[in-house]
C-alpha cells in the first residue's frame, strides 16, 4: 500500500518523524503590519465617536437648560437673573467640561437663549421661543444671534 501525505506543508525526515516548517520572517511582519493599519483605522473611528458623543450630551443638557429656564420662568413670571446659577450652574459647569466652546446664556424679562459651540465645529442653541437648533455652513444665519454684550443685547436664536 502506498503510503499518502496528507499533509503537503510538512516536511518528512523519516517516516517515525515529522517536523512542522515554522512562518518566515516575512509572513510574521505582513500580520504584525495589518494588525497595526487596523488598530490605526479602529482608534481614529472611535476619537470620532468620543468627540460625538460628548457632543450629544452638551445638546441633551441645552434640552435641559431650557427645562430649568421653564421653570424659572413659572416660580419668577420673568427670566431676569436667570443663568449659570443655582440648579443650572451644574449643567453650565458640565457643558463647559466636554469641551462646549463659546457657551451663553441671555435673558432679560419675557425671553432668554442660550448658545454654544460644539466639539463638532457646529453651534447648538435653544431659546424661549421655544427653538432648539444647529447651526453650520449650511444653515442661513450660520451662527445663532444669542448676545448678552450690553448694548447688542439678542435674546433669540434667529
Amino acid at each position: 500500500m502506498k503510503e499518502v501525505n496528507y499533509f503537503p506543508d510538512m516536511v518528512y525526515k523519516n517516516t517515525s518523524r515529522r517536523v512542522l516548517r515554522g512562518f518566515t520572517l516575512i509572513e510574521i511582519l505582513v500580520v504584525i503590519a495589518i494588525i497595526g493599519i487596523l488598530s490605526g483605522i479602529i482608534l481614529l473611528n472611535l476619537n470620532i465617536s468620543k468627540v460625538k458623543a460628548k457632543d450629544a450630551r452638551i445638546i441633551n443638557e441645552m434640552h435641559q437648560i431650557r427645562n430649568l429656564a421653564g421653570v424659572y420662568y413659572d416660580e419668577n413670571y420673568n427670566f431676569n437673573g436667570f443663568g449659570c446659577i443655582g440648579d443650572t450652574l451644574i449643567i453650565c459647569d458640565d457643558i463647559t467640561n466636554q469641551g462646549g466652546i463659546n457657551f451663553v446664556i441671555a435673558a432679560k424679562e419675557q425671553d432668554y437663549c442660550a448658545k454654544v459651540q460644539l466639539n463638532g465645529g457646529y453651534r447648538w442653541c435653544v431659546d424661549s421661543k421655544g427653538r432648539s437648533t444647529r447651526y453650520d455652513s449650511s444653515t442661513t444665519p450660520t451662527t445663532p444671534a444669542c448676545d448678552n454684550t450690553p448694548g447688542s443685547e439678542v435674546y433669540t436664536c434667529e
